[in-house]
């Protein structure tokens, strides 16, 4: 049993640094972003309550730095969260207006070679395929420019992650020791 959870902890282990690097691919808007790390944290309860005192501190201890990277990295990916809203709504104008340019392109299309003469809706139609065009044009720059700050912001996450991770590596280090003395 004891050899059981200690290898389901430490396999824990590495999926809770797997689960803090992607942490800027998870809407939170839709999932907790602490969910990814129950199943290290419902093997640590295991770890602690059945190792002897010294492992079970070391691994309590690894949980508080764990909450800690969270708590830090979360905050280190709001401006990706928010610049994947950002995307993702100057994405939907493009769309739209995209929309709108192929509708009224078409209409024109239909004017044209019904041979009728109507330079009233022609012109209607011109300006709202024109101006449908521009908004489309704004909402494209808009959303490059955000992929642009996002890349940026990934960059910076990263930094924050290496330096969360290099926190938390001697603290793993300790814990891995220890269950791997609990395993002999």
């Amino acid at each position: 049993l004891r050899g059981d959870v200690y290898l389901s902890a430490a396999e824990e282990m590495a999926k809770a640094g797997i689960h803090l690097a992607n942490l800027p691919q998870i809407d939170p808007s839709e999932k907790n972003i602490a969910d990814g790390l129950s199943g290290f944290l419902a093997s640590s309860a295991k770890v602690q309550l059945i190792a002897d005192e010294a492992t079970s501190e070391l691994m309590a201890e690894l949980e508080a730095r764990v909450g800690e990277a969270l708590m830090a990295l979360a905050i280190s990916a709001t401006p990706i969260h928010d610049l994947n809203t950002d995307i993702k709504i100057a994405d939907e104008f493009y769309e739209r207006n995209q929309g709108d340019v192929r509708r009224s392109n078409d209409e024109i299309r239909s004017l044209v070679e019904s041979g009728m003469q109507d330079p009233t809706r022609f012109n209607a139609l011109s300006a709202s395929a024109t101006d449908a065009q521009r908004q489309a044009d704004f909402f494209h720059a808009e959303r490059m420019q955000a992929h642009e700050k996002k890349g940026a912001a990934i960059r910076e996450y990263n930094v924050a992650l290496m330096r969360e991770l290099k926190k938390g590596a001697e603290m793993n280090i300790f814990v891995t020791v220890a269950i791997r003395k609990g395993l002999s």
